[in-house]
């Protein structure tokens, strides 16, 4: 690793005046959106005026998409700087507009010809003032950052095969308020294999392994101001530990709790084939379970099966992508008084059009669904089921510079 460095800073002047490539992309596009807040029937909310409204929120919005990315390679040697940014617009429900942008750092160094090693650094900003998504089993801020730094070895342990570990470490920290500070900071380990698969007057096809492992760790900042006749927490508050001989004789104190320690353990399985030239299709399944290691209430087991599907004709481009989703808690209740436990089940559609202008210009169409259903869903008042949809049209706009 010190040689590596050693060599990063002796080649830094040549990378500079090193061949480079630029490329940059601008897209934008004006659709609907219905259910923008992932609301549950019959919910409602009490407007700043008073007013009560439906929960469930939809409108028109419009969306602006850049990105810039810039490549510098010398030899074994390649630097990669990214930035990108998106902007949507609701005229309607100023609450769902989003600023999100995004920038990226990347070295990579060619060991061989079959292993490599890469720093990778991102940081991004989420910037919104929607209201906390009630469908989710926490209630977090929609504004946050996030920043991760990722190290990856890619290599090839055997023919047609390519294969990565990648070590991250990453930092989220969700947007304060008067009483509260949440973040959490993370470690992820992450194994893929890819193993392609030669047919005689047929593309390739290509299975796919992957193994990941993620443990997140939330720190919750209390900050509490008591007036002298304030009744305390109660002795069964279950996200707080308090010594029984704490002095509260300041009016207001901050309480530093380990609010909450999920580790994440996903195996993932998936095969890519072309029936045809220009048919390509993609099917998978992920298993994933999470644990709630301080309190086990949020823990769950899910499966996710899956299909991609890619049609590539002149200048015409079609992605589809179909998921189901059965996630079983293993110990939240689906309601109070019962003790069957909670199931969420999903149905996520994603769709993208494109088609080709010219060399630079092409026309898009996005579109996406999704829909969760929930046991006992009569009887909740919480983790409620939603349908969600968007559709939007508009044009892209690619350049690119040797």
């Amino acid at each position: 690793m010190k040689r590596l460095l050693l060599q990063i800073i002796i080649l830094l002047p040549q990378l500079l005046v090193a061949q480079s490539e630029f490329q940059f992309e601008a897209a934008t596009g004006s659709g609907y959106e219905y259910n923008v807040f992932n609301a549950g029937e019959g919910r409602v909310f009490t407007t700043e005026e008073g007013e009560t409204i439906s929960a469930i929120q939809s409108g028109l919005f419009q969306q602006l998409d850049l990105r810039a990315d810039w490549e510098k390679q010398m030899e074994k040697h390649q630097l990669n700087l990214g930035a990108k940014t998106r902007i949507v617009y609701f005229p309607t429900l100023t609450g769902a507009d989003l600023l999100r942008p995004d920038l990226r750092l990347e070295y990579a160094y060619q060991i061989s010809k079959k292993s490599s090693v890469a720093v990778n650094s991102k940081y991004m900003i989420n910037r919104t003032n929607r209201i906390p998504d009630e469908t989710t089993v926490l209630s977090l801020p929609q504004s946050y950052q996030r920043g991760q730094s990722d190290l990856t070895f890619k290599f090839q342990p055997f023919r047609y095969n390519k294969s990565r570990v990648r070590a991250t470490v990453f930092r989220k920290q969700y947007q304060e308020s008067e009483d509260r500070n949440l973040r959490y900071n993370a470690v992820q380990l992450n194994l893929e294999s890819k193993q392609r698969f030669k047919r005689k007057g047929l593309p390739s096809s290509y299975l796919t392994m992957g193994f990941d492992f993620t443990k997140r760790n939330y720190t919750d900042d209390r900050f509490i101001v008591l007036e002298e006749d304030d009744e305390y927490f109660e002795e069964d508050d279950e996200d707080y530990d308090f010594e029984e001989d704490w002095d509260f004789e300041e009016e207001e104190f901050e309480i530093n709790t380990n609010y909450r320690v999920w580790a994440y353990h996903t195996v993932k399985l998936e095969y890519s084939f072309a029936p045809a030239k220009n048919f390509r299709l993609k099917p998978g399944i992920q298993f994933q379970q999470r644990t709630d290691v301080l309190d086990e209430m949020f823990g769950y087991r899910q499966l996710r099966p899956y299909i991609g599907m890619t049609l590539e004709e002149n200048r015409l481009t079609i992605d589809l992508k179909a998921e189901g989703i059965l996630r079983n808690f293993s110990q939240l209740k689906a309601s109070k008084g019962n003790d069957e436990l909670l199931q969420h089940r999903y149905l996520l559609l994603d769709l993208e059009f494109d088609y080709q202008l010219s060399d630079q210009w092409a026309f898009i169409v996005r579109g996406i669904y999704r829909q969760r259903w929930r046991n006992q869903a009569e009887s909740a008042t919480s983790f409620l089921p939603y349908t969600n949809a968007m559709l939007s049209l508009g044009f892209k706009y690619q350049f690119s510079s040797p």
